[in-house]
This record gives C-alpha cells, structure tokens and sequence, in this order.
C-alpha cells in the first residue's frame, strides 16, 4: 500500500512539474547558452539580428518580451518585426522604454498560436570602442481564457537569451557628432521673463534616468508662436509620452475596443490613450477627461509609472501629505524632473502649462537639467519666447530634439 501510495504521488508530482512548464522562450540558435559577437575594428556602426521562438501548449493571442541592454559600449535596439508565419492579423506592440527595461512583441485578436513558433526577428546597430550585451529577461504570453473578450498575461521571468558584444583590438573611426540645430529669426520680440521661483530640494544624488537623445516632441503654431502660457490637456500630454516612446505608429483602433467612455475609436488621441493603457501608465475604465488640463500630479504619476521609478525623496512639502498621488510626486521628484515652490508646496492639482510640461519632459529624458553645451546654440523661432524667457533651453531642446554623445 505504501509503495502504491508512493508511486502516486511521484506521479502527480511529474504532472505538476509539466503543467508548470508550459511556456518556453528560446533563441533561434541555442536554448541557453550566450550569444557573442565580435565587431570588426573599423566598422562603425554594427547590425545585428536575431531570431526569437516561441513554444507554448496552449492556445495564446500575442507574445510580449522584456529586453534590457547594458555596457559601456553605444547598443540601439531598432525594431521588432514578427515573422511571416504570425503577421495574419496581429498587431505589434510598439517598443516601449521604461526603467532600462524595452517593452515589445505582437497581439492578436483571438487565441491562433500554440506549439513551435518563429515569434519574429529582433534588430540591434552597436558602436562605440567598448562591450555590450541585451538580455530577454522576461517574456510573456496572452490568452483569452474564458468569454474570448477578457484576456490575460502569463509571465514567466528567466534569462533566456544574451547576446553580449565585443569590439575587434583597434578602435573604429569614430562618427561624426551634429550638434542640434535651430531655425533662424525670432526670439527677441518678446520681453524678458523671469523663471518662477523654485526651491532646490535636499536630494541625495538623484539617479540618471539614462541620458538619451530623444526627437523634437512638440511644435509652435502657425502665427510663429509657442504660447508657452496655454495649458496641456490629458491627451496632448499622453500623446507627447507616445511620440517619445518611440513606437511603430500602427492603427491600434483596428485591434482594440476603446478602454474609455469618453474616448471614441476614430479620436485623434485614440492610438495614443490605447497605448497609454497598455503601457501601464494610465488605467482603463470610466472616463479618461482628454479635454481637461493635464495637473502637475498627473504628470509626476504618468511619468513615474511610465519608467516604473520607484525610490522616492523625503517629504519636504506641505500639501501632498493626504494627496492620493504623494508616493508618485515624491518619486519623481527623486528623479530630479519636478521641483517645488518656496512657500514649501507643490501645488499638486495645479494645472500644467507648455512651459511646464517642456520643462518636466526635457529634465525627464536627460535625467535632469540640461547643460548650457546641449542648448546654447539653438535659436528658437518663436516671436512669443525670447532668450532670456526661463524656460528658452526646455522649449529649444523640445522643439529641435537632442543628439546624445554615444559613451
């Protein structure tokens, strides 16, 4: 009996075992070791492909990856494109930057995948005289598990593919750098603003949110004006946090329902609020109010749980101890991209102004102010913004963009 009872239970302890292993993320090449590339010395900018495959039991919809890259050496992660075999009514997921961490992979619109699948190819340029490496480190399936409506992910983290990078003994011809570069006329027509005043906070080393270079994100009007002094609704900020994402613009409005009330599938905000959704920087449901000025506490959480950021600064304010969002404001203020007022407030549900808004976003993609070198030689065409306006560098780095120096 006892032996029989024994045999039993080692069998269902196997069946848990298989149930458990259901989701296996595998590089073209090898289930597990590393990957290592050796650039040539005198290429400069380095190409690289890789092929990613999938294999799961059951019937999924959609394939996400999380990659993270890291090293000294300069390593762009270019596109996702899924391969031949699962583009039939997908819909790719743009890439998505936040925490170090790369987002991507492809949805679709019913449960169509199981068994071995070539999930796509992923692409990579490198540079620079040092090493690099990307990791998968997660990978996630999704299914409709019940009334083909609902769906949900299933994660499973591993390190499942490494690709490190290597340069050949002698450097390569470095390329040229093109600092930004401005139009010309305006700028002087409008008087001197002064910068509303801000108290420094005591912050311990504020973390670099990794210092990039990003494109022109927001434009002027056609009368040659910034209006810096307008306010920014919810959907024009989402909008500018999906232009920086970098996605592939694709019509989402062809894959998903509308996640709002208030926001129809033929908006203009629509692929942009959608993404916000499945980014995780807002959550779906009810209303989504696009029209209403955005506030400076909804910028701190937008942007908090964009980069998931999560190591906060002390309280030194004196109205946000009750504020729904006090974690989120402290935590971007960590991060050096708000600041507070010298009367000891952050004014949390003030509304946000261009001005404002440049501001928050140029310190956010720099990880803090910009230097004099990366703005000083822009002029802006702006009749409305001289010079010596306090916010001159956030609007000219915004409206022209950035070139990062590679490391």
């Amino acid at each position: 009996m006892d032996f029989l009872t024994n045999k039993i239970l080692r069998c269902l302890l196997a069946a848990a075992l298989i149930l458990l292993l259901v989701i296996v993320i595998i590089p073209a090449d090898s289930a597990s070791a590393a990957t290592n590339v050796s650039v040539p010395a005198g290429v400069v900018n380095y190409s690289y492909s890789h092929e990613l495959q999938v294999t799961q039991s059951s019937a999924f919809a959609g394939v996400q990856f999380s990659l993270a890259i890291s090293g000294p050496g300069t390593l762009v992660f270019n596109s996702f494109l899924p391969s031949g075999s699962v583009t039939g009514g997908t819909q790719i997921i743009p890439p998505i930057y936040r925490g170090g961490v790369y987002t991507f992979g492809f949805t679709a619109g019913s449960n169509i995948f199981s068994g071995l699948l070539d999930a796509g190819v992923i692409n990579f340029t490198f540079s620079g005289n040092a090493g690099a490496s990307f990791t998968i480190t997660e990978a996630r399936v999704l299914h409709f598990p019940n009334d083909g409506k609902t769906s949900e992910w299933l994660s499973v983290e591993a390190d499942i593919l490494t690709v490190n990078f290597s340069r050949e003994s002698a450097p390569p011809i470095a390329p040229p750098i093109v600092p930004p570069s401005g139009g010309t006329g305006g700028g002087t027509a409008a008087p001197a603003v002064s910068a509303p005043e801000m108290v420094e906070l005591p912050v311990e080393s504020p973390p670099l949110l990794g210092l990039r270079g990003f494109a022109a994100f927001i434009n002027g009007f056609p009368d040659g004006t910034f209006r810096g002094d307008a306010e920014m609704t919810r959907e024009q900020f989402v909008n500018i946090l999906y232009k920086i994402s970098n996605p592939i613009e694709l019509p989402l409005a062809a894959v998903f329902s509308p996640s709002f009330d208030d926001v129809a599938s033929d908006r203009w905000s629509f692929d942009a609020i959608e993404w916000a959704v499945f980014a995780d920087v807002v959550d779906s449901g009810g209303a989504f109010r696009p029209s209403v000025a955005i506030t400076r506490a909804e910028m701190a959480v937008m942007l908090v749980r964009m980069d998931r950021l999560t190591v906060a600064a002390d309280n030194v304010f004196s109205d946000i101890e009750d504020h729904l969002d006090f974690d989120s404001i402290l935590i971007a203020v960590y991060a050096g991209v708000f600041e507070g007022y010298p009367d000891g407030t952050f004014r949390p549900d003030s509304s946000a102004d261009r001005n404002e808004v440049v501001a928050v976003l140029v310190r956010y993609l720099l990880g803090g102010e910009p230097s004099d070198e990366m703005w000083g030689e822009i002029v802006v065409p702006f009749s409305d913004v001289s010079r010596s306006h306090w916010a001159y560098r956030y609007i000219a780095l915004s409206t022209t963009g950035y070139t990062a120096v590679p490391m």
